[in-house]
């Protein structure tokens, strides 16, 4: 088929609608929607017991856990998103009647999702909130780095937005799904009585489907948390190797310095292979996971987006359809001269494309 996906998922993933679209293979496909590092944590052997007996809490993967993270006040949780999803109702119980919930202009979409399922007010910002929303808000969500954007606000930045939403008992939240590559980003450390941070091991550690993530927060919102959790929330085999890889300083270490050089690597192929033969203007950022091209209207992002899926190149059209977010491919030459190739096909066909709509 040549004709553009008329609807687009709402997340990264579900790679076989674009298979079946395109007519293309699913295995001729370079999935580079999701943002999750594509060399994740290796396969473990898992004794047949984790399968057959119920989890338990004291299975020691809290204590590793807070070991990780530098903390000892966390709940694990089925995935970040469930924290995403049940947070605004943990703090309705806590405090007055949250109005007005701050929340990055472009960010990760079930933040918003959640807290209008509540209700609240929404009220956006872009890379940071002014002095003015701070003081009129009960809660201010921060995406750090922020997905897609990649804007990173440094750990005495995020302290400083906490201690003015403290004059006003004001909760902030800061989402770190992608801060594990640089853990010097993290606010754990220096963390408020009114931060909660969100973890999880599905960008870093490539486990999304473990669904394992984790809540760092004072101990009233650790209970209500717990409170809300259903019995064996984390399955035994999801919480045997979430302990495995939290404590395997060797491969942490290991690929937080492989991040960084694929990162780059992406970066130039982006600006080599694909951004030099567009001729349109694109602003190209990027973190240790992604890169995220801006474009000045949402025609040619759908037009760029559709280029590359000709070419079996899979990524994410931010939700605005004013540019797509390019994860990492698995790190291997052959993969990269792929992406290459693709980029630059893309590039040709769009420049033919576009000219077409314009004409």
């Amino acid at each position: 088929m040549n004709t553009p996906l008329p609807i687009h998922p709402l997340h990264g993933g579900q790679l076989d609608v674009y298979a079946h679209h395109y007519a293309i293979p699913k295995n001729q496909w370079l999935d580079l929607s999701t943002g999750i590092n594509p060399n994740g944590y290796p396969q473990v052997s898992i004794p047949d017991s984790v399968f057959r007996d119920l989890p338990s809490d004291d299975d020691g993967l809290q204590q590793v856990a807070c070991d990780y993270y530098g903390s000892d006040q966390i709940l694990m949780v089925p995935g970040s998103s469930w924290a995403i999803q049940y947070l605004p109702t943990v703090l309705q119980n806590l405090v007055v009647p949250i109005k007005k919930v701050l929340l990055p202009q472009l960010g990760y979409s079930e933040h918003e999702r959640a807290w209008r399922a509540l209700g609240a007010q929404i009220e956006f910002y872009d890379d940071l909130p002014s002095v003015t929303q701070l003081q009129t808000c009960q809660v201010c969500v921060l995406i750090n780095p922020n997905n897609p954007s990649t804007h990173l606000v440094p750990a005495e930045g995020v302290v400083k937005i906490a201690q003015q939403l403290q004059q006003q008992s004001a909760w902030l939240i800061v989402d770190e799904a992608f801060v594990d590559s640089r853990p010097h980003n993290s606010v754990i450390h220096n963390r408020g009585e009114n931060v909660i941070v969100l973890r999880s091991l599905g960008k870093f550690f490539g486990l999304a489907g473990l669904r394992v993530g984790a809540i760092i927060a004072n101990d009233k919102v650790l209970q209500v948390s717990k409170q809300m959790l259903s019995p064996w929330a984390l399955n035994h085999p999801a919480r045997f190797i979430a302990k495995k890889a939290l404590q395997d300083k060797q491969w942490i270490e290991h690929t937080q310095t492989g991040l960084k050089k694929q990162s780059q690597t992406l970066l130039a192929t982006c600006e080599q292979s694909l951004l030099k033969h567009l001729k349109i203007p694109v602003t190209i950022n990027h973190t240790d996971f992604f890169v995220t091209l801006f474009l000045d209207s949402t025609m040619e992002s759908l037009t760029l987006h559709h280029c590359l899926c000709k070419q079996g190149i899979y990524t994410r059209l931010l939700d605005n359809q004013k540019g797509i977010r390019i994860g990492l491919p698995n790190n291997s030459r052959e993969t990269w001269q792929h992406l290459a190739r693709g980029f630059m096909q893309a590039a040709h066909n769009f420049q033919k494309d576009i000219s077409n709509v314009y004409a």
